[in-house]
């Protein structure tokens, strides 16, 4: 299902049933959905789907909405942009914009949210655990960065560290975004891609300032983001970890969010305990077909 451009809703029923290995049939016994019905949300043909079947189906897997319907925004509806008016100085903060495409009802527009970049240089030290003598002279960095979105207000307390042309095509067009925009935009993303945003700022970072990224030395870099209570509650998704040698930059953070490879894991292990904290309904199914018999 489609809405708004590229952005993609995806009912997430697939994922579920494939890793439970439970036929389409016999979930449909047992929930009362119709089989048509499941085998359409289970291929991505469904137009809509009504509450209360998206209710049976979270109560059945024992996962909640969001677990069930995801949102996919693909990486080319955001775009990097570099606010900070001087040459980059590895001791100074930053100010950054992640301009956002949203496109509704075929009218396209751009949104931005300005963050504040604060960089922190931590002490090398030497890689020789577990590496042959011939790469002991490996030396490993660690980089740390903050990102604190800037309220509208506050903006102008900036000035002086603003590319002041950019900032006012910015404000001319009516593109900043304020608080709840904001969090209501980053909740909405897969931290798949708020690391590759990340990412981005990052590889900006690097190729302005005095940092070589060469095969001698391997830098363990950190983003934390601020969005107050927002990223506060939920620090695991707002915290971002990456390794950059040899001239690139990899995120750490899986791509898939992790559910995935939780569900690789479930397809190999046979365990009755690790199946019953996964899935505790479907233990209670095999139960009943083990006394049924």
């Amino acid at each position: 299902m489609q809405f708004g451009g590229n952005c993609l809703i995806t009912v997430n029923l697939k994922r579920y049933v494939d890793a439970s290995k439970i036929s389409i049939n016999r979930l449909s016994k047992i929930t009362g959905i119709s089989r048509p019905t499941l085998t359409n949300i289970y291929n991505g043909k469904s137009k809509g789907i009504q509450f209360d079947t998206l209710e049976t189906l979270c109560t059945f897997f024992n996962i909640g909405i969001s677990e069930l319907i995801s949102r996919t925004i693909p990486t080319e509806k955001f775009q990097f942009i570099e606010l900070s008016g001087e040459k980059i100085n590895t001791d100074e903060n930053r100010i950054v914009g992640i301009q956002y495409e949203r496109t509704l009802n075929n009218k396209t527009d751009l949104e931005v949210a300005i963050f504040i970049v604060s960089f922190n240089k931590i002490e090398s030290e030497r890689l020789t655990e577990g590496l042959n003598t011939s790469k002991n002279n490996l030396l490993k960095k660690n980089l740390s960065f903050s990102l604190e979105w800037v309220n509208k207000q506050d903006i102008d307390l900036l000035k002086n560290k603003i590319n002041q042309s950019v900032l006012h095509e910015i404000r001319v067009n009516n593109m900043l975004m304020n608080f709840g925009e904001t969090v209501g935009l980053f909740k909405s993303l897969k931290k798949s891609l708020m690391a590759y945003i990340g990412k981005q700022i990052i590889m900006n970072f690097i190729s302005n300032s005095n940092i070589d990224i060469d095969s001698k030395t391997r830098y363990q870099i950190i983003i934390n983001w601020n969005l107050g209570t927002e990223s506060a509650l939920n620090p695991e998704k707002y915290h971002f970890e990456y390794m950059a040698f040899s001239g690139m930059v990899i995120s750490m953070d899986d791509e898939s969010d992790g559910i995935e490879q939780q569900y690789e894991q479930e397809h190999t292990i046979e365990d009755d305990t690790f199946r019953q904290i996964t899935h505790p309904n479907l233990t209670k199914l095999s139960d009943k077909q083990h006394k049924g018999k």
